[in-house]
């Protein structure tokens, strides 16, 4: 785990054969308002050799160990697609530490419920058998950044393949599809960013966040699955406004201050 900026806890976890470097871009724009903390999951990027969790709850629990090592108290939690499972995990397990939660592009459970959510689940797992993670990887990218003009997300995506595993990336698919969220039961107020061109239904996303008690739900249109890299102001800006960072993190801000740090 690493900590980048200061401020109140913000804990951010990222997706399904990606590792860290999938937040930086909303970090950055962060770190001024918060302790940005930013982990690869076991497995994966720089934590590739260590040993895979059993379960999302028993991952959730070792993310906790290593909060508990940093001596933090309470915190802001944020989990993009598999992330988004992780987190809410997280918040379930000891809500009295969870302040406030954001899931960004995920389910409450990710049970292929229609004949096209299971071809999906298998299309997955097979290229992943069948090419590993980079070409996995390769054809993800692809499909998450198909403009001319998202050539460094695709590449970004790319990279990222090649520091996981294909043991790894079918494993987290098949702990995941086992999960099983509780929304009733997430007491703190959380805010959902869905894409209007993500991989799961806009409906599914509706009916399964109206059963969280306090949670405000904001759709990104034209966003696709990886709406951290593809909007990273407008992401950074939401998060920030939720949690209270600040009134002057609009997306514009957010911009000049992400470049302000690359020049430095």
């Amino acid at each position: 785990m690493r900590a980048r900026g200061s401020g109140p806890a913000l804990l951010l976890i990222h997706g399904l054969g990606a590792d860290h470097q999938d937040w930086l871009p909303v970090a950055a724009r962060l770190e001024s308002h918060f302790e940005v903390l930013l982990v690869d999951l076991p497995g994966q990027g720089a934590s590739r050799g260590e040993p895979l969790p059993a379960s999302i709850e028993a991952l959730a629990g070792q993310l906790w160990d290593a909060i508990d090592r940093r001596g933090i108290e309470s915190l802001a939690i944020a989990g993009h697609s598999l992330g988004g499972a992780v987190a809410q995990a997280m918040a379930l397990a000891r809500p009295e530490r969870c302040q406030r939660l954001v899931i960004c592009n995920s389910l409450t459970a990710f049970v292929p419920y229609t004949l096209r959510g299971f071809m999906e689940l298998q299309v997955r797992r097979v290229l992943a058998t069948l090419l590993g993670p980079v070409w996995t990887a390769r054809l993800g990218a692809r499909r998450m950044f198909p403009a001319p003009a998202q050539a460094e997300q695709r590449a970004m995506v790319i990279e990222r393949g090649r520091r996981n595993t294909r043991r790894s990336y079918l494993h987290y698919l098949d702990v995941l599809t086992r999960w099983r969220g509780a929304p009733a039961e997430l007491a703190m107020p959380v805010l959902w960013l869905a894409s209007g061109a993500d991989y799961f239904p806009n409906q599914r996303v509706r009916d399964e966040v109206a059963a969280i008690p306090d949670c405000e739900l904001r759709f990104f249109d034209h966003a696709g699955h990886g709406l951290p890299m593809q909007h990273p102001d407008q992401v950074a800006a939401a998060i920030a406004a939720f949690l209270g960072g600040s009134s002057e993190l609009t997306p514009e801000n957010a911009t000049a201050k992400a470049a302000a740090d690359e020049r430095r």
